[in-house]
């Protein structure tokens, strides 16, 4: 089927209905992914409004669904609910989210984030940053790395700084 067409739409607001209702958790998380795989602004508006309904477990899925969607709207709604998240983890994958779809509005934010220092954010936050491509974030995530002793968080740092100094900017650590 193409994109666009009537027949398109249709399986769409299927997937869309069926990710928002049905029982399996499981099945539910993978409906969601595809909704974002298949992508497209029909897609990422059923995954905005089951964004905002759903449960906790599949909310992470969402976002990220929401940042592979290439919808244009992707980015303003992810940074919209970054703003409103309590939740470190739930922040997490929203900022790989807009990561994803490429939302550098969305880096200012994420530093101050990383800078706060919660540890479930602050990993996928640098890597966010990084895969943002923004050097803005060095100095940000140099300090996590001269400071911070959890391997994991290292490994996210490093990571981070590789993705940033792709465009050959040097750097010491």
């Amino acid at each position: 089927w193409k994109k666009g067409t009537k027949e398109a739409r249709s399986v769409i607001d299927f997937l869309g209905k069926k990710a928002q209702r049905d029982r399996d958790a499981a099945l539910r998380s993978l409906l969601v992914m595809s909704l974002g795989r298949i992508g497209g602004d029909n897609a990422a508006a059923h995954l905005a409004g089951g964004m905002r309904n759903c449960d906790q477990v599949m909310r992470e899925f969402y976002y990220l669904a929401l940042g592979i969607s290439n919808s244009d709207d992707a980015g303003p709604i992810l940074l919209d609910t970054l703003g409103r998240l309590k939740n470190s983890k739930d922040r997490a994958a929203c900022a790989l989210g807009l990561a994803l779809c490429g939302h550098k509005a969305a880096a200012p934010a994420l530093r101050e984030l990383v800078e706060d220092g919660h540890p479930a954010f602050v990993p996928h936050g640098m890597v966010a940053l990084g895969i943002l491509d923004d050097p803005k974030a060095i100095p940000i995530v140099q300090r996590v790395l001269k400071e911070e002793r959890d391997p994991m968080i290292r490994r996210e740092g490093a990571i981070a700084l590789a993705q940033i100094s792709r465009n050959g900017m040097a750097m010491s650590v």
